[in-house]
């Protein structure tokens, strides 16, 4: 997928495959680089630095400069903090409730007049406020663009789903919670981290 944010210890070997949390391009983007965030005066210039990842690709095969792992988890402390306080001011993410579809024995998949659509939920791109818009893949066969109220549970063409609503705490705390705890093993082991993305 690409603008993946990569954390481990410096004396751990390079390779791809080790257990370290997933922090995709919305983490990258959107907390890392701190574009999710019209006020930051709640992390100082210096703290902002920190978070932000260093670019593997500036550095031509050399390693990345070391990260002391003690300020890590003190700004993202402070940015989960930030996001639990805020909830109702930051964006949101309306989806599919995918266990209790689960649970219900239903499809994930969300079919409307034979075609495989989505939910345009993220309130930070699309118009989301009492409704929400579902629209095709680009994919499918016939175009689907059907604006619909949110609610715990919708009925369409026969087939139930379960709507949810995400803060942007719910979504992140988890993985700021893995990368915490990563900090503090490295801290354990008196070694500094390499906080990197490509």
């Amino acid at each position: 997928m690409g603008l993946e944010t990569h954390i481990r210890l410096v004396s751990d070997p390079t390779d791809e495959n080790a257990i370290t949390p997933f922090l995709g391009r919305d983490f990258t983007w959107e907390i890392a680089f701190g574009y999710l965030f019209e006020e930051k005066s709640f992390l100082s210039k210096e703290e902002w630095e920190i978070l932000a990842p260093q670019n593997t690709d500036d550095i031509h095969g050399a390693h990345p400069t070391p990260l002391n792992q003690i300020d890590l988890a003190s700004v993202l402390e402070k940015t989960k903090k930030y996001l639990k306080d805020n909830q109702d001011k930051l964006p949101f993410e309306i989806e599919l409730d995918h266990d209790k579809m689960e649970k219900e024995g239903l499809s994930c998949e969300i079919i409307i007049n034979g075609s495989r659509c989505w939910i345009q939920g993220d309130s930070n791109t699309f118009d989301v406020s009492s409704k929400v818009k579902i629209v095709n893949y680009t994919t499918a066969p016939n175009a689907v663009e059907m604006w619909v109220d949110i609610k715990d549970k919708l009925e369409i063409e026969g087939r139930t789903y379960y709507l949810r609503k995400v803060t942007r705490y719910t979504k992140y705390e988890e993985q700021i919670n893995e990368i915490i705890d990563l900090c503090k093993q490295s801290e354990n082991k008196n070694q500094l981290v390499y906080w990197t993305f490509r």
